[in-house]
């Protein structure tokens, strides 16, 4: 059974400006076909291969607050001892700490345009308070599970 998942990529803190935007992160992620699994990541256990991923660059900075592209998982891997972090985030990789397991994507596709979360929260299900502004909660732990009607209303 093929289960549905939010990647959620955060931006740094403004006092790590250095740091690249979570968009650019995400897109590096995509481009090398690996995504990083923390111990602390929800969902890190759940994840099978076949599932569908939507990818979510959170923030205020360039690209955030918005869902920027798909991908698919091929393999989930555990990475413990393998120097995984500079495979996954490359350059950006001295800012975290290694992953306990990494999935290895294919069928990464980037949106021509994000899609503002802002314009999808009123019919997306996994947000309950559809008239707050703050619907960062829902957005929180690196991992989020939803529903295939979500992630289909997300792509249309």
């Amino acid at each position: 059974m093929t289960n549905y998942y939010i990647m959620i990529t955060a931006d740094a803190h403004k006092s790590l400006l250095n740091f690249p935007t979570a968009k650019q992160l995400s897109l590096n992620r995509l481009k090398n076909g690996y995504w990083p699994l923390y111990p602390r990541t929800k969902n890190f256990r759940r994840i099978e291969s076949g599932d569908k991923l939507i990818i979510y660059a959170g923030g205020k900075r360039e690209g955030g607050m918005s869902f920027i592209g798909t991908a698919q998982v091929d393999k989930v891997l555990d990475s413990r001892g393998r120097g995984t972090k500079l495979l996954i985030d490359s350059h950006f990789s001295h800012y975290t700490s290694d992953p306990a397991r990494f999935l290895q994507i294919s069928k990464c596709k980037v949106f021509k345009t994000g899609k503002s979360i802002g314009d999808l929260k009123s019919r997306l299900t996994f947000i309950k308070d559809k008239v707050s502004k703050k619907w960062g909660c829902y957005l929180q732990g690196g991992c989020l599970s939803i529903s295939q009607k979500d992630y289909d209303t997300i792509l249309k």
